[in-house]
């Protein structure tokens, strides 16, 4: 095995490493969480609105 296959099996194993999984998973709780928020904030100030 030389140098460039091990160095792409190390690549493809880092795509797939627990690490990178969390990571992952982490931005797209961060991005739903924040996209939550922001449809919550807004349908608060709608409810203001109405309520004036």
């Amino acid at each position: 095995m030389n140098g460039g296959t091990l160095r792409y099996l190390g690549r493809n194993t880092k795509l797939a490493s627990p690490d990178w999984i969390f990571t992952n998973a982490f931005n797209i709780f961060h991005r739903k969480a924040f996209e939550m928020l922001n449809y919550f904030t807004y349908q608060n100030k709608i409810i203001v609105q109405i309520k004036r």
